[in-house]
């Protein structure tokens, strides 16, 4: 699952980037991408929580 959600960070922040630096994209469609990125990296950080929770 970690693996999924590392993969999907590193797509969603590649996209980010790319459109950051295209001049095709409104402000509302990057708006969306970086807070589908935020949401994904708040899951990712819960899921590394989860499982230090559960080593010790």
């Amino acid at each position: 699952m970690e693996k999924l959600l590392e993969k999907l960070l590193e797509k969603l922040r590649d996209k980010l980037n790319k459109m950051l630096e295209s001049d095709k994209y409104t402000t509302d469609e990057i708006l969306e991408i970086s807070q589908q990125l935020d949401k994904l990296i708040v899951s990712y950080y819960k899921s590394h929580k989860e499982s230090d929770y559960k080593q010790n």
